[in-house]
């Protein structure tokens, strides 16, 4: 039999063999990583003991006209995760979501996304209590790879005076930071999502820095890295918005809490924008924080529509409110004079087999073209309505700036609607539709739509004479070195010229001061100012009230327009609430006279 056992040497021979080819890989692995791969470990040593810590900056504040702080930044802990630091991500979700009320598998989605930023903090959530601070600080080993900051978070009023106005703010997205639309950002940056806050987020958002500190393999804080120099924030800009504040809170106070509807107050000389009000409101201070889903999902059921920015995204008929635009078409085409009368009104129109009634059943009898606006006689404009016809309604309309937006300066404007014979046509096949609908049109109903700003603005230019400004929010942006003043634009003129427009203002001051005038009991003592009721048909319900105004009727300082949603007649619901705006807006400039004042100039006018 043939041994086939390994004598001593040979196994020492072969252990040799073993040993030395061991040596050699092992070299080189060392060789590699000391030569070829030294970038990559020692970026990665480097990296274990560097924390990147961002530092947030301040947002710009916003001031209102007469400078009071409307939104502000205050001191806010967030908490944030470094994926490198956290060896069981599921059990620190479970621990975190005991005390952050937000669900254990939302936060280990959070922090395993963003695990290429293993070495960076991830902020998980903000707003947090300073109970919920001392928490995770007296219990680290239950937070491992946790930390809290103290940054910036914004205030605004409470009540949601101004949301719809100012908006809010949010952290920005992975998506919108991989579409690359927003410069100059990272993941943690809050950005404008809404209102002034969007539209000028640029300005507002400043530049975000980063503190280097020096930390232990185990996560410990040793202090800041010498040999690397801490990049500090650039706070926003500030900026002056034309909003009063006073009077924004007086307007909101008018309409009481079962209320809906809309109040949007202008400079006719500057189209910049003194009250922005729309109801119900929410709390822009919701989103500061994490958003809890029942908030969320509150907000979204609410039947009210808390969210809709009625000002600029309500779209209405603009009732008899219209019925100057219809005025001023038929006479700058010719269509009518001042004295112009057509057959007298007993209560309705027959057009064809149908009566289109007259809001008076009783019928206002034989009246021209300015006491037809001061009584809104709907029989008189019904057969204006059809001289004028489809293609000068569309026309004058679109010139006066409804059916487009008026490119106020915060994002989501509707553009309304401005029917016309083609839209006709689209909608029910060419020629397929009633050449009565202009009958409709011709008082503001059917489906002509506009927003509250849009007739705010069309107001305001027929009492400054014409003009149609840009409305705006923006005065000034204000920095430490200068500031640079918002810009006032006039983007086009009414079609109508001075004849027409002394006559359309007159029917307006008689609408209110006029003995059958519409808003009678809306009037102010000791001035004068112009205005147009209006009732919109409602499908849903109840009509709503609208009013329209400009005050003084000579050199006025406010335009103004109310919607109050099934509120009925507009000189009942709408009109009385703008007057006190209005009132109240004069008395802020001292444009009222005493009551001794106002006594003598009404005995004046009676003798």
């Amino acid at each position: 039999m043939t041994n086939l056992s390994l004598t001593s040497e040979n196994r020492a021979h072969i252990l040799g063999v073993i040993f030395g080819v061991l040596l050699l890989i092992l070299a080189v692995r060392l060789f590699v990583m000391q030569t070829l791969e030294h970038a990559k470990y020692a970026e990665k040593a480097e990296k274990n003991r560097i924390r990147i810590v961002p530092e947030i900056a301040f947002r710009g504040m916003i001031f209102d006209r007469n400078g009071e702080v409307i939104v502000e930044n205050r001191p806010s802990y967030s908490i944030s995760a470094i994926p490198k630091e956290i060896d069981d991500i599921e059990t620190v979700a479970r621990n975190l979501s005991e005390i952050l009320a937000i669900p254990d598998s939302l936060l280990a989605q959070r922090i395993r996304a963003e695990r290429f930023r293993r070495y960076k903090p991830i902020r998980i959530a903000r707003s947090v209590s300073f109970e919920t601070v001392c928490k995770i600080e007296e219990n680290p080993s239950k937070y491992p790879g946790i930390i809290f900051q103290l940054e910036p978070a914004r205030k605004y009023p409470a009540g949601g005076i101004l949301s719809h106005a100012v908006g809010y703010t949010g952290e920005i997205s992975e998506k919108e930071l991989a579409a690359d639309s927003i410069k100059g950002v990272s993941l943690g940056t809050d950005i404008g999502r809404e209102g002034i806050e969007k539209y000028w987020d640029k300005q507002l958002r400043g530049r975000n820095g980063a503190n280097y500190w020096e930390i232990t393999a185990e996560g410990k804080i040793l202090g800041s890295l010498e040999e690397m120099d801490d990049k500090p924030a650039i706070p926003g800009r500030d900026l002056i918005v034309a909003l009063d504040y006073e009077l924004q809170q007086y307007a909101a106070s008018l309409f009481a809490d079962t209320l809906t509807g809309a109040c949007v107050a202008l400079d006719p000389g500057t189209g910049e924008i003194l009250a922005f009000v729309s109801v119900p409101t929410y709390d822009a201070n919701l989103f500061t924080g994490v958003l809890m889903k029942d908030d969320w999902d509150q907000l979204l059921s609410d039947e009210r529509k808390p969210l809709l920015n009625r000002v600029i995204k309500g779209e209405y008929p603009p009732g008899s409110t219209y019925k100057l635009l219809i005025a001023g078409a038929a006479l700058e085409e010719g269509i009518i004079n001042r004295h112009t009368r057509y057959a007298a009104c007993r209560g309705g129109y027959k057009y064809g087999n149908r009566i289109f009634k007259c809001w008076d059943l009783g019928g206002h009898g034989s009246l021209g073209v300015v006491d037809a606006i001061i009584q809104s006689c709907d029989v008189y404009f019904y057969q204006m309505g059809q001289m004028v016809g489809y293609d000068k309604f569309a026309e004058y309309s679109r010139k006066c700036g409804f059916g487009s937006t008026t490119g106020i300066d915060i994002p989501g404007e509707m553009d309304g609607l401005v029917p016309d014979i083609q839209w006709y046509d689209r909608r029910y096949g060419k020629g397929k539709w009633p050449r009565s609908l202009i009958i409709n049109l011709s008082i503001g109903q059917g489906e002509i739509l506009a927003t509250p700003l849009q007739l705010a603005n069309f107001y305001a230019a027929l009492g400054n004479g014409g003009k149609l400004y840009r409305p705006h929010f923006l005065k000034a942006v204000i920095t430490d070195e200068d500031t640079t003043m918002g810009r006032v634009e006039i983007k086009g003129r009414l079609p109508f010229s001075k004849s027409t427009l002394a006559i359309l203002k007159e029917a307006a001051v008689g609408v209110v001061y006029g003995e059958h005038g519409t808003a009678r009991g809306s009037r102010i003592e000791g001035i004068k100012f112009g205005g147009k009721t209006g009732t919109a048909q409602n499908p849903h319900g109840k009509e709503h009230a609208l009013f329209c105004a400009y005050a003084p009727a000579e050199d006025p300082v406010i335009a103004i327009t109310v919607v109050v949603e099934q509120g009925g007649h507009g000189s009942e619901a709408a009109a009385p609430l703008a007057s006190k705006v209005i009132r109240r807006y004069l008395e802020k400039l001292n444009m009222l006279p005493e009551p001794d004042t106002v006594e003598t100039l009404f005995q004046a006018e009676a003798d």
